[in-house]
């Protein structure tokens, strides 16, 4: 009934006018999982009406310091402190850093810097980013020193390995295994 502009609520007698619009947001490829038979068509269909795609952080590195200083910002008058300014040391280690948890873990991470420093402004040492050179060698660190895009030419993958992938890739089962070079079902 909702689709006609009303709805019955339950133990209703009449019919009630609503003007409703879901707004829902997800990491799946929708669109996959409806042809993969995991996610029903119907609902997809009547979801999909408005579907705006946001690349992770990762990809829009030219937007990363702007929303870095806008939460810089917006973080300091929250705490009535003065905005503190990004040190070249915190900018190059933000730019240097892949965001698995895209803007809400860049938003964790400045908050966790204004408290952690002292002056006016904010430094690598108080962002606490772990080292990043996966992001700029584009290879990622296994356990065993082996990089995780070349553990499927050994054919060589372990528990410790699986955990790494996972952790680099957010948790994200379907990166994770493309990463390590297996299937989503090997994994």
């Amino acid at each position: 009934m909702v689709e006609c502009g009303e709805l019955l609520r339950v133990g209703g007698r009449a019919p009630r006018k609503v003007d409703l619009r879901f707004v829902s947001a997800t990491n799946r490829e929708l669109e996959a999982a409806v042809a993969a038979g995991t996610f029903r068509r119907d609902l997809y269909y009547r979801l999909a009406g408005a579907v705006a795609r946001l690349p992770p952080l990762r990809e829009r590195t030219g937007e990363l310091l702007p929303l870095a200083e806008h939460l810089v910002r917006q973080l300091a008058q929250a705490a009535g402190r003065a905005v503190p300014s990004l040190s070249a040391g915190a900018v190059s280690a933000l730019g240097a850093y892949d965001w698995p948890g895209n803007v809400r873990e860049l938003r964790n991470c400045l908050e966790r810097a204004l408290l952690l420093s002292p002056g006016q402004s904010l430094a690598a040492e108080h962002l606490q980013l772990r080292p990043a050179a996966a992001a700029t060698t584009g290879a990622v660190a296994a356990p065993l020193g082996l990089p995780l895009d070349k553990v499927a030419e050994t054919g060589a993958v372990d528990d410790a390995q699986i955990r790494e992938a996972l952790q680099r890739c957010g948790g994200n089962q379907t990166r994770a295994a493309a990463l390590l070079g297996v299937s989503r079902r090997t994994l």
